[in-house]
Formats: structure tokens, C-alpha cells, sequence
């Protein structure tokens, strides 16, 4: 299983953000996001009648709500006596515990009074956010605030990889079933026994592994090509490496780009293919440097004749079909020598 893949959705990549390295635990205009533990305590933690009919994955027999604090579907006229309220817990936004009554905005990575949420951290209706949810009826969001006391707020599709950027409200009774326990991995550095336990508490999940552990590259679609660190905070990295609250990795600090926000259309940034997945590949300007992490997908190459010449040296029919070849392009034109054809 991959972090968040058929699970949680994930963010949307906003373009007046790209590329701006942000440290993890840093405050202000820096510091990234962990999903923003709720600290929904006081009162009954169960799931409205009607707002998914869900709880762990399963539906609800009809007129039962989830209990968020024991994962079961009960009577709500039982109440407290079958669904106790959860603890209150810290909300930890960047590495960062925000002072009580505070949210994490997951927007900029800072806490702030849910009170002025409005105008510190706003939410972006009627942007691409909701474009990218591949549902109208989702609300967009930028903090817990935006969404209803059952939800909150998710990460897009598209930057599943990613614990910074604004998402859509999802229903914190239905996070899809775990098998089994395990570790998994929280944007708040926060190892987890399911995803339902993540799910509950409104935190994001970066990976189906234990924070601060190695995850060994896997020839999957789906795996990296390098072993991978996930985090929460810098002490979870090895020595020289720093904690990314964007991407809940470590990553090597002399390469500060690894901790930007991805160009549009892509899901990690990169400089070259190891920072990708397998499916992946690292697309960008020129034959090297900087880049984002995008799938080789066959739907690119069309009929259209607009010939390139990719950085392996080969022609391709147009860029589309450099990119499901998962290559980079170094010029317009077909390449010259022996390789002028497609």
C-alpha cells in the first residue's frame, strides 16, 4: 500500500507557492503543514445521520451513526454510554505544537485562531482545488475550520505524496479499512496504529510505514526508485539531513529544492529520476536540473505531428509522446543523424 493511494485524496499544487523551500518546525511565512490534529475533544465524536452513512469503510445500518472513538456504528440515543468522546490531543502543524485553542493551516503551515481563519488562512473556493477534487459537491479547504465537525480536510489526488497544500472535507468516519495494524506514518510525526486512528483525528498520512524507519526502494509502479525516510520532524532523520514538512521526507539539505512545493501537474520535485517513483519520471526544463516528479502515461502521445528531439537522443512525434516515453526534451525538432525519424 502507498501513502494515501485509494485512501485519502490528495492536495492541490498551488502555483503562487511553487518552489518555496520551507523547513520543517519553522514558523511565519514558513513551515509546512502535518494534516492538523483536530483536538476535537468535549462532547459526543459521532458522525452526523447523512453524512456518508460510513464508518471504517462499512456502511451504517440505516438510522446509525459512527463513533469516531471506538470505530463502530451505534444508536446515537445511546450516547455517551456507547460512544465516549475522545481525548482532547495537541494540534502539531510544521513539527510545531499550536497553542491550545489554535489550527493548523495547511496552507502555510502556521497556526492560527480559528477565528480568523478567513482572512489568515482562506479557503480556496472556487479554485482549481475544487477542479481537481473530481466532485463539485466537495468543499475545498485549507484548515479543519472549512470543513464540518465529521470531516476533515484531505489531500487532493494529484500531491498524495504531500502534507502541504489545501484539499477537500472528507468524512472522518470514512477513511477506507485497514488490514490488519500496523505503523503508519502521520504529517505530524505521529505513528499510528491504522488509518482509521489518523483518520479520526484529522491527521494526513504520508506512509503506510514508521516515521524515522527506511522504506527500501521498490520496483512496484508505485515504489520509489530510492529508499525513502518519512518524518515529522528533523530528529527522525539521519545526521545531514533535514525533515521536508512539505513532503514528510528527509532529504538532503544541500539540495533545498527536494523541499518546494511541485510544478503544477506533477507530484514531487526533483532533480533527477531517484527522487521519483517507478511509474514516474523526473520532467522538466532541458535535459537535467531541476524538475517534477510526472507518470509516463501512453494517453500523452497523440497523432499530432510536432516533432521533438528527447535528451536520449531519439525523435518523438510531439512532447506528448516524449513523456509517455518518460523523456526529457532537448530540443524542438527531430533530433539530427541517424535518429531523424520517429
Amino acid at each position: 500500500m502507498q501513502p494515501y493511494a485509494g485512501i485519502l485524496m490528495g492536495l492541490a499544487l498551488l502555483g503562487a507557492c511553487e518552489h518555496t523551500p520551507i523547513k520543517q518546525g519553522s514558523k511565519g511565512d514558513a513551515g509546512g503543514a502535518a494534516g492538523g490534529r483536530s483536538g476535537a475533544g468535549g462532547g459526543l465524536a459521532i458522525a452526523p445521520i447523512g453524512d456518508d452513512g460510513m464508518c471504517n469503510g462499512q456502511p451504517c445500518p440505516p438510522e446509525q451513526q459512527c463513533c469516531f472513538s471506538t470505530g463502530r456504528c451505534i444508536d446515537p440515543s445511546r450516547g455517551v454510554s456507547d460512544c465516549p468522546a475522545l481525548a482532547p490531543v495537541p494540534v502539531v502543524c510544521a513539527g510545531v505544537t499550536c497553542p491550545s485553542g489554535e489550527i493548523c493551516c495547511v496552507l502555510t503551515g502556521v497556526c492560527v485562531d480559528p477565528s480568523t481563519v478567513g482572512t489568515s488562512c482562506p479557503n480556496p473556493t472556487g479554485s482549481s482545488s475544487d477542479q481537481d477534487a473530481g466532485n463539485s459537491g466537495s468543499r475545498s479547504c485549507t484548515s479543519n475550520a472549512d470543513c464540518r465537525p465529521a470531516q476533515f480536510c484531505a489531500p487532493l489526488p494529484l500531491s498524495s505524496l504531500l502534507c502541504l497544500g489545501p484539499g477537500t472535507c472528507q468524512s472522518r468516519s470514512n477513511c477506507g479499512a485497514t488490514d490488519g495494524t500496523g505503523q503508519f506514518c502521520g504529517c505530524d510525526g505521529v505513528n499510528y496504529p491504522s488509518v482509521q486512528a489518523e483518520c479520526v483525528l484529522g491527521v494526513r498520512l504520508i506512509s503506510d510505514s514508521p516515521c524515522g524507519t527506511q522504506v527500501d526502494a521498490s520496483p512496484m509502479p508505485g515504489g520509489s526508485r530510492a529508499p525513502v525516510i518519512y518524518c515529522g520532524a528533523d530528529g527522525q532523520c539521519p545526521q545531514g539531513q533535514q525533515c521536508c514538512s512539505i513532503t514528510g521526507r528527509c532529504y538532503d539539505a544541500s539540495v533545498p529544492y527536494l523541499c518546494t512545493l511541485p510544478p503544477p501537474g506533477t507530484t514531487l520535485s526533483c532533480v533527477d529520476d531517484s527522487q521519483c517513483r517507478h511509474a514516474e519520471f523526473c520532467w522538466g526544463t532541458g535535459c537535467s536540473g531541476p524538475g517534477g516528479c510526472r507518470y509516463a502515461t501512453s494517453d500523452a502521445c497523440t497523432g499530432e505531428l510536432n516533432p521533438v528531439c528527447g535528451c536520449n537522443g531519439k525523435s518523438y512525434t510531439n512532447t506528448g509522446c516524449a513523456i509517455a516515453a518518460g523523456v526529457r526534451i532537448a530540443h524542438e525538432g527531430a533530433c539530427g543523424g541517424t535518429d531523424a525519424g520517429f
